[in-house]
């Protein structure tokens, strides 16, 4: 099954951006894998199934090469599965989830084949690990930085989990500095009062709205821009009605821009289309 999702980072008018930034806290236990036990919080799951003597993988913590500090995750795909998600690197699940709040995760990763992996975002076992969506990530022999962002609707200690999905190609990976830090969260309110730019999903279009709040009302404009700041999509209106934008065919992430005379607004977007497998 087939399934379009967009997951959202923090907004902020330009002109608030730095007085907003703040040290966010990373919810992983043992992010870098430098305590003495790693395995105490992270485990490699390897699923249960009649097929399961054709897989193999096999998880170490060397002491060497680590992209930060001395120690990373290596994982060893011997031969891979009929499924991605039959052999995971599962994260740390010992950290809160709120309901509404926007999550980042970021990693550094390679694998010696240039192969990819997929991050997995799941329900924990309340949901009985319910798949939910996720991100496919190209890796290369070089350590590169991984992101991936996730606005949430679920809530409590294990209900959301971020898992890396292995089983798809033989390979051997290695994983280090991973943070996952919950977002800022909506626009600060100025002097002009609460405002609100909300991104939601229509038919096959994305439906933008803009409170100035105050009851204030002015003709403002949307761009939608791929990373090399080509214009893609736009549309203009009057604060207070939604505007739509066509969503595009590529999956990756994008930038919304939204303007009036008199502020402007920026947020990015990744839009994507995986398969639940």
């Amino acid at each position: 099954m087939h399934r379009t999702h967009i997951t959202l980072i923090a907004l902020l008018p330009l002109s608030l951006y730095c007085a907003m930034a703040v040290q966010a806290q990373n919810l992983l236990s043992n992010p870098g894998f430098e305590n003495a036990n790693p395995g105490d919080y992270w485990q490699l799951w390897k699923s249960d199934t009649t097929t399961a003597a054709t897989y193999d993988a096999v998880l170490t913590f060397p002491t060497t090469g680590a992209h930060e500090g001395t120690r990373y995750a290596r994982v060893e795909v011997k031969a891979a599965a009929p499924e991605n998600w039959h052999i995971q690197l599962q994260l740390p699940p010992d950290w809160v989830a709120d309901s509404g709040a926007t999550y980042e995760l970021k990693f550094w990763a390679r694998s010696d084949s240039s192969t990819s992996i997929h991050v997995g975002i799941q329900d924990g076992p309340d949901n009985n690990y319910t798949y939910r969506s996720g991100q496919d990530c190209s890796l290369s022999p070089e350590w590169t930085e991984q992101t991936l962002v996730y606005a949430s609707d679920r809530q409590g200690n294990g209900a959301l989990r971020f898992n890396l999905y292995l089983g798809a190609h033989q390979d051997t990976y290695g994983f280090d500095s991973f943070s996952l830090e919950k977002q800022a969260v909506g626009i600060r309110k100025d002097r002009a009062g609460g405002q609100a730019f909300r991104i939601g999903q229509g038919s096959g279009d994305l439906v933008l709205s803009l409170s100035l709040g105050g009851g204030a009302s002015e003709d403002w404009k949307a761009d939608l821009l791929d990373l090399r700041g080509m214009t893609l999509a736009t549309a203009s209106g009057r604060a207070g009605r939604a505007l739509t934008l066509a969503q595009p065919r590529e999956p990756g992430i994008y930038v919304i821009r939204a303007a009036t005379s008199t502020r402007s607004w920026v947020r990015k977007v990744f839009l994507g289309k995986n398969s639940r497998l």
